[in-house]
């Protein structure tokens, strides 16, 4: 019952070109296809693991690119003391 109210809200989200960023619960560091709304899939957004620190970064940070699911590398995280 939740999953319509996450893709509408998407939906208006990508329609206003809010930047978006995925926020895996699962703490994933990685595009999750599986769990992903497809309505966030391949428009440019970022995809970042349920903590504090990389979500604010992003938050701050991100522009949103044409096309494409980007996530931050491994040694970015490391950088950011996440590692």
């Amino acid at each position: 019952y939740k999953y319509k109210y996450v893709r509408w809200e998407a939906e208006i989200a990508v329609e206003k070109d809010c930047t978006i960023i995925g926020v895996n619960l699962n703490g994933s560091k990685k595009f999750d296809e599986e769990r992903t709304p497809r309505v966030i899939c391949d428009i440019g957004a970022v995809f970042v693991p349920f903590k504090p620190k990389i979500i604010k970064y992003a938050l701050e940070n991100y522009k949103m690119k044409e096309r494409g699911n980007f996530v931050y590398q491994d040694s970015f995280y490391k950088s950011l003391g996440l590692e």
